[in-house]
C-alpha cells in the first residue's frame, strides 16, 4: 500500500481537568492512499483549512489530547487513512 502524507502545525490552547487552561504545538500529519492518483495539493490545503479554525485559538471541548485532535481531523478529512 502506497500512502500520501501531508503535514501541518496547529497551535492552540485547551483547558486541562482542573479547568487550567494552556497551549500546545502539534505537527499534524494525514495519510491517503496514493491510488487511486490522489492530489496531495488538495488534501494539504483542506488540512489547513481544517486546522485553521483552530489554530492559535482555545480548542472546543472534547479535544483535550493530540489523539482527540487526531480523530476529529480524520473525521473531517473524510477520505485518510490516518492522521
Amino acid at each position: 500500500m502506497v500512502l500520501t502524507g501531508v503535514g501541518a502545525i496547529l497551535c492552540a490552547a485547551h483547558r486541562d481537568r482542573k479547568g487550567s487552561i494552556h497551549g500546545h504545538t502539534w505537527e499534524v500529519v494525514a495519510w491517503s492512499h496514493a491510488s487511486p492518483r490522489r492530489d496531495a495539493l488538495v488534501l494539504q490545503q483542506r488540512l489547513q483549512i481544517i486546522l485553521s479554525a483552530w489554530d492559535h485559538g482555545e480548542l472546543p471541548d472534547g479535544l483535550e489530547s493530540g489523539e482527540d485532535i487526531a480523530a476529529a481531523v480524520a473525521s473531517l478529512l473524510g477520505d485518510c487513512v490516518r492522521v
